[in-house]
């Protein structure tokens, strides 16, 4: 759907309409803890919105998934809180965490989890971490962070700002640990469809 919470929502909500039987936010997020490092992935129970209302994923789906992927990747099922625009770095990572006791955060789980809710249907998040708590994106990023992050317009930001470059090189790094990640679960949980056959509560 591309980044940030109003393109979550305009595409969770055509999926809706298209006749979807769950929706599952699928992506990265950023860690809130020291602990929470690239590469880890977090199935959450909860998502939280920036006023603190709090969102349950499928319970049964939920369950289904941490049984599957335990084994192979012990994923963090802390809650995820929603965050309006790319995290800087890590005062504001901090800042999050104090106020929700989030361990990771992304910017569309919760608007996915409001469509969710107001059509009645099933919502799981499954996100892996792209940049830990003490990492800090550079600035040509965050200025993209709504809409899509075009590789033309984002090495036209960042040669304007050389600055960015070794924060460029090292989320680079970061994004390649998160992508294997990604494959590697989606590989190994793919085989159910990310766990709604076992689940068995609705129609696939």
């Amino acid at each position: 759907t591309g980044m940030g919470p109003a393109q979550a929502a305009a595409g969770a909500r055509r999926l809706a309409q298209a006749g979807a039987s769950a929706l599952l936010s699928w992506g990265t997020a950023a860690g809130l803890l020291p602990e929470v490092r690239p590469g880890a992935v977090a199935l959450p129970q909860v998502v939280i919105d920036a006023d603190g209302r709090r969102y349950s994923v499928d319970a049964a789906w939920h369950g289904h998934m941490l049984q599957r992927l335990s084994d192979p990747v012990a994923p963090l099922t802390a809650p995820l809180a929603a965050c309006g625009a790319i995290l800087r770095g890590p005062e504001d990572k901090r800042a999050l965490h104090l106020h929700t006791g989030a361990a990771v955060a992304d910017m569309e789980s919760v608007a996915v989890a409001q469509v969710a809710a107001e059509a009645a249907l099933p919502f799981l998040v499954l996100r892996v971490v792209l940049d830990p708590a003490a990492g800090t994106l550079p600035a040509c990023v965050r200025a993209g962070a709504q809409g899509e992050l075009a590789l033309l317009d984002l090495l036209r930001a960042a040669a304007v700002r050389p600055g960015d470059w070794p924060l460029l090189l090292q989320l680079a790094a970061w994004y390649r640990h998160a992508r294997r990640t990604l494959q590697r679960v989606a590989r190994h949980a793919g085989a159910a469809r990310f766990g709604l056959e076992e689940a068995g509560e609705f129609e696939i």
